[in-house]
């Protein structure tokens, strides 16, 4: 996206998100940098005329009346202002979070999440939204209210003397020159760090992340991680500190300038009040008005240099929202039929930036009801099928048909509802287990009865009985309350889901990799019985789950090497015949 059109995009979701927050939050920074000026003026104002003779009482009293207003609401400012601040803070967060999440659920396919450039998109991203939004308003109000207090300062300065206004507006320019440049060098800084900032964290997360606690224990890693972390922590100090003395060397001489300058300035309005060419007022004002507008020369530039830093990361959200999926063929129709049959027709896909093959010209059909197993050594092919086969990715070359028509035909949410899917590692929602299972079809109100039959037919139903909420347990420890299950437990839950779905067509990626031998027994024969009127695939590593099969794939190095029932292919020589051998010898000789 070109830079001209981010502020636009962004001062849009700003104004969409709460606009009259963003009003009032304007309107009170510049109320803010404006009311301790004309505060200060009173204050001159009122010294001024305590010391030119014979004071008139009611004027003063009416000029500290209006300081004392004025003051009160520049304090009353400060807690309004953090107030709308905060609030605004959870509009803009909640409104980049919907924007997206919106986006990511809008791409139709899984290919954006196989992709790295994707993801370092996404995770730079996530960064650029929320707090980052209202960071912009931040800046523009710090660098708006710095000016206004530059302007009035100078123009009340002038007022009192025009000449020594200048030396002491020239007695800040080496200092601002300074800050310029050492707010642009801290940026350097911190990007040149980042990396070894990850390294640290990573060191860091070796000691505290429970996904590490084994190892690092029976590896007696203590010692060495530590040793990596000091010598790291010791390079990088070194490093940065060089950096930072250089900086500081510069910053004396030029601050000391400054310095300098400032204090010839202030003793020239000390003299002309002294000499009584100036009054006391004069100098009250000045001593007030030269911090104030130091102030305001510092948020113009810390307002621009982080206004510029995120900008950056800003624009990587609004470039996320700009950026489009791989594109897919447009649905012609809606799949309102049953699944009757699935055939691959000289179908081979690659991964995104991956030269090699995953699938290479597989071809096969499958009709209902069918029970089609898949089988290979590791890399073989047999997720990738799957993921074509659920229409999570979309083939580089052949034909995916469905009731025989193209799959890219078919509106994806329509095919993905005449479906259900079991995964190896199924997602774990910290949902109740109710939940869990109702979204098996988000459609329609699946009832009590139906859950409980579903988990009675998955052999899951006697743990979650056994549970103090029952089907209301929330599952994982994220939240309060929460209980953890096995994965074996996650895996039947999963297997209750998709009997809740009423799909046609069901499919398991290695469904049963985390149960025991009886449950893995109990698991198919389940799927047996339940699928007998349906199209089931299943990927397994244990053959003997694949004896019953209606058709059986055998998948090498992306390729399908073999298709046959049991009998079929054990009666020729081949892969499937090699591997349920070895299985079966393997048991054979315990």
């Amino acid at each position: 996206m070109r830079k001209l059109r981010v502020l636009p995009y962004v001062l849009r979701i700003l104004w969409e998100a709460d606009r009259w927050s963003l009003c009032v939050l304007l309107t009170a920074n510049i109320a803010a940098c404006v009311l301790p000026l004309v505060c200060s003026r009173l204050i001159a104002a009122i010294v001024s005329l305590f010391s030119g003779g014979a004071p008139d009482a009611a004027l003063i009293f009416r000029t500290l009346s209006l300081y004392v207003g004025l003051h009160l609401l520049t304090q009353v400012l400060s807690p309004v202002q953090e107030y709308v601040h905060q609030r605004y803070l959870d509009r803009i967060g909640a409104a980049c979070d919907t924007l997206l999440y919106e986006k990511i659920a809008s791409f139709p396919g899984i290919e954006c999440f196989e992709d790295a450039v994707f993801h370092n998109r996404l995770v730079r991203a996530r960064d650029g939204g929320g707090m980052r939004f209202l960071s912009v308003i931040d800046m523009f109000c710090a660098i708006l209210s710095g000016l206004i207090t530059i302007t009035l300062s100078a123009c009340y300065l002038i007022q009192i003397q025009w000449f020594i206004a200048v030396i002491a507006l020239t007695a800040l320019l080496p200092g601002t020159i300074y800050n310029f440049w050492a707010a642009y060098h801290r940026q350097d800084l911190y990007r040149s760090q980042s990396e070894s900032s990850r390294k640290l964290k990573h060191y860091g997360a070796l000691f505290t992340d429970p996904a590490y606690a084994r190892e690092m224990r029976v590896l007696r890693l203590g010692s060495f991680v530590l040793d990596k972390y000091r010598t790291l922590f010791n390079t990088e100090f070194r490093r940065i500190n060089r950096i930072r003395t250089h900086q500081s060397v510069i910053g004396i001489v030029c601050t000391f300038v400054s310095g300098l300058l400032g204090g010839a300035a202030l003793f020239l309005y000390i003299y002309r009040a002294v000499t009584h060419t100036a009054d006391a007022g004069s100098v009250v004002l000045y001593i007030s008005l030269l911090p104030q507008f130091v102030n305001g020369v510092r948020a113009v530039i810390n307002g621009v240099v982080q206004l510029k830093n995120n900008s950056y990361y800003v624009r990587n959200f609004v470039d996320f929202l700009e950026c489009e999926p791989s594109p897919r063929p447009i649905p012609t129709h809606t799949l309102s039929e049953p699944i009757r049959s699935i055939c691959f027709e000289g179908v081979s896909f690659r991964y995104p930036h991956s030269g090699q093959y995953a699938l290479r010209d597989v071809s096969f059909h499958a009709a209902s009801p069918g029970l089609i197993a898949i089988v290979g050594e590791n890399g073989s092919g047999k997720s990738t099928l799957v993921k074509l086969l659920l229409s999570l990715f979309t083939a580089e070359s052949g034909n995916i048909l469905v009731n025989g028509c193209d799959i890219c035909e078919f509106d994806l949410k329509s095919y993905h509802a005449r479906l259900s899917a079991v995964f190896q590692s199924p997602a774990r929602f910290s949902f109740t287990i109710a939940e869990n299972i109702r979204i098996a079809d988000v459609t329609r109100a699946i009832t009590d009865e139906e859950i409980r039959a579903a988990c009675e037919v998955a052999d899951a139903a006697e743990p979650v009985e056994k549970m103090p909420d029952g089907y209301n347990s929330i599952l994982g420890k994220q939240f309060s309350g929460g209980v953890e299950v096995s994965d074996g437990q996650w895996q039947k839950l999963s297997l209750a889901r998709a009997l809740c779905s009423n799909a046609d067509m069901l499919v398991f990626d290695e469904a049963s990799a985390d149960l025991d031998p009886k449950a893995e027994f109990n698991f198919y024969q389940r799927i047996r019985t339940y699928s007998h009127d349906k199209l089931t695939f299943y990927i397994t590593h244990r053959l003997s789950g694949t004896v019953d099969a209606d058709l059986i794939l055998v998948m090498d190095h992306g390729r399908l090497v073999q298709a046959g029932t049991h009998r079929e292919l054990m009666a020729r020589e081949g892969k499937y015949r090699e591997l349920y051998s070895m299985q079966a010898s393997g048991y054979e000789s315990r």
